[in-house]
C-alpha cells in the first residue's frame, strides 16, 4: 500500500521565500477550508509532480493549471503582487514499509520537464537521488522513465490493453489517475 505523507509549493519571490505543505498520516484524509486556503494548489501539486497535467486539458509541461501566485506574483504579508522569481511542487509518497520517494519539479525559475526524485529511508533521508523527464516516453524507457520506475517501486505490474485503435499499449499512469481524481 502507498500513502501520499506531503504536498508542498515552495519558491522565492523578490522580498523572500514562500512555501506552503499539507502532511498527511496513513488512512483516509479529508480536507476542509475556505476558499484560497490551497487545496487545489495541493491536488495541482500532485498531477503535477507525477506528469499527470494532461488530465487538466493541457499540454504536457503547460503551468497554466498553477494559480498565478507561485507563477507571477502573490501577497506577503503587507506586499501586494510580489514577482516570483521561482517555485516548485513537492510531493512525497511512501509505501506501508516505510520507504519513500520525493519528486521536485519545478514550476517557475527552472526546466518544468525535469523532475528530481529523491528515494528516501524511513528515517526520511535521501538515498539516492534520480532527474527524469516528466512527459517524455516514460513507460518505454527502461532506464530513464520516470512511470516505469514508479510502477517498480509501487509494486504495480506493467498490464498491456487495447487501445481504441485496436492496438496494444501498456497502461500509464494517465490511465489511472483519473480513477482516483
Amino acid at each position: 500500500m502507498i500513502s501520499i505523507s506531503q504536498i508542498e509549493i515552495r519558491g522565492e519571490s523578490e522580498i523572500g521565500p514562500f512555501w506552503g505543505g499539507i502532511t498527511l498520516g496513513p488512512g483516509l484524509q479529508v480536507l476542509s477550508a475556505h476558499n484560497g486556503y490551497g487545496k487545489s494548489l495541493a491536488v495541482t501539486g500532485i498531477a503535477w509532480c507525477l506528469g499527470l497535467e494532461k488530465m487538466f486539458g493541457l499540454q504536457g509541461n503547460d503551468i497554466s493549471c498553477f494559480p498565478l501566485a507561485v507563477r507571477e506574483g502573490l501577497n506577503l504579508g503587507d506586499a501586494a503582487n510580489v514577482p516570483v522569481r521561482s517555485s516548485e511542487a513537492i510531493l512525497t509518497i511512501r509505501r506501508s514499509d516505510g520507504l519513500g520517494i520525493r519528486m521536485t519539479r519545478p514550476i517557475v525559475g527552472s526546466n518544468p520537464e525535469v523532475l528530481v526524485v529523491e528515494e528516501l529511508a524511513i528515517d526520511g533521508s535521501t538515498e539516492r537521488t534520480s532527474m527524469f523527464h516528466a512527459q517524455l516516453v516514460t513507460m518505454k524507457d527502461e532506464v530513464g522513465g520516470f512511470q516505469n520506475v514508479l510502477f517498480k517501486w509501487v509494486g504495480l505490474p506493467r498490464e498491456q490493453a487495447m487501445t481504441g485503435l485496436g492496438t496494444v499499449s501498456e497502461i500509464y499512469l494517465e490511465n489511472l489517475a483519473p480513477l482516483f481524481y
